[in-house]
């Protein structure tokens, strides 16, 4: 039989527990609320490790990854020196972030926090750290902290007495510990199930610039005539425009616009400007992102920081001449003057026959490439969806 338990703090009661189960709020079981303190100066040489924001990662747990120095005094290092045990948590930050929680478990040296973060220690015997750092963990998650956060512009912070007065439900201490215990293997599982993941998806990733290699870098390319860029395109230079809000684009009488080699789509009106338009496909080429996206609308044009490329279809193929470009390491052209950059590239020109071979055998890998690349990516975001999943069981008592 479970025990229902009424907050009459709260307009809705909370949910039932198992037996031996309670509510309590944290105040009861928190024997500290420590916030840290805020230092702009720097010390690479003799300083302290200051934890800060970026130091709790979006899966809640400790990022040494970037650290910063910092001068202290003596009574600075003796009130904010963070132990194995204490639990980490994200006072202020952006709406989305804050309330982020880890648990601090280094046993060397002399760790420091900034007044971002604040050092919760509870009451030993009563509240086990790690099942509280699970629980504030859950709380995010479920984005409790960015409905109780006071905002400002930019920033949000959670502030001590509506943390105090949240509730747990907390079971004997021997349970926590339990619960703790399993909720780790199981999180360890599934990091184990998440770096498989991340590391096919890295690979499938791969597979187009792999196989535009063994296209354009073969021995049978370099027999293929060349022609410059130029000689390549009919027309080179998009219009230099600001893209408007996508919604406007549902009206009637709007022309699409791809914006720096987006994905996002606007447009304007005949009245709006004096527009062009090509036969498509065509190829636009984000000059700031470096990117080249095929198209098939009926019209276009470019926006601000965009090339709508028209190849010349008497010598290439649309197609074919999006995938020779996107074989060139566009990203490595630097930072200044892309577009100009690119008109130096020569381009392999082989039949108009080899070239639709060629298209039609990338086009049908890209395809699977597609559809691994998105099996995957669902893979992913189940097993990312796996945490909340458990942390919720085992709150109800179902772990």
């Amino acid at each position: 039989m479970k025990t229902k338990i009424n907050n009459s703090s709260n307009q809705n009661p909370q949910p039932e527990l198992p037996p031996s189960w309670k509510w309590e709020r944290l105040r009861e079981v928190i024997q500290e609320i420590q916030p840290g303190f805020a230092c702009g100066k720097r010390d690479e040489t003799c300083g302290y490790i200051q934890l800060r924001m970026n130091n709790i990662s979006s899966r809640c747990k400790i990022d040494l990854s970037t650290i910063l120095r910092v001068p202290a005094t003596q009574n600075q290092v003796n009130k904010y020196r963070l132990q194995s045990g204490d639990v980490i948590f994200n006072n202020t930050n952006s709406v989305e972030l804050v309330g982020k929680t880890a648990l601090f478990t280094e046993e060397n040296g002399f760790f420091l926090y900034s007044n971002h973060l604040s050092r919760l220690r509870t009451i030993t015997g009563v509240l086990n750290p790690i099942y509280f750092t699970l629980w504030l963990q859950l709380l995010w998650y479920r984005r409790v902290f960015e409905m109780i956060c006071n905002r400002w512009i930019g920033q949000a912070a959670v502030q001590r007495e509506k943390l105090l007065n949240l509730e747990i439900p907390l079971p004997p201490i021997s349970e926590q510990k339990r619960i703790a215990s399993k909720i780790q293997e199981l999180q360890q599982e599934i990091d184990n199930a998440r770096t498989s993941c991340e590391k096919q998806l890295e690979a499938v990733k791969a597979l187009p610039s792999a196989y535009l290699r063994e296209v354009f870098e073969s021995e049978e390319a370099k027999k293929w005539e060349r022609k410059n860029f130029n000689e390549c395109i009919i027309k080179g230079k998009g219009l230099q425009l600001k893209g408007i809000l996508q919604k406007e684009y549902k009206e009637s009488g709007k022309y699409p616009i791809i914006d720096q080699g987006k994905d996002l789509i606007c447009g304007y009106t005949d009245d709006q400007i004096n527009i062009y338009k090509e036969e498509l496909p065509v190829i636009i080429f984000g000059d700031h992102t470096r990117i080249f996206k095929y198209i098939n609308f009926p019209f276009a044009i470019g926006a601000d920081g965009t090339k709508v490329l028209i190849p010349n279809k008497n010598i290439i193929l649309t197609k074919y001449f999006y995938y020779a470009l996107s074989s060139f390491k566009i990203r490595n052209l630097g930072y200044s003057r892309h577009y100009k950059l690119l008109k130096k590239l020569d381009i392999p020109i082989p039949l108009l026959t080899v070239q639709q071979y060629i298209v039609d055998v990338l086009k049908e890998k890209m395809s699977e490439v597609e559809k691994l690349r998105t099996s995957i990516e669902k893979q992913l975001e189940a097993i990312n969806a796996l945490p909340q999943t458990i942390l919720r069981k085992a709150f109800r008592g179902e772990l």
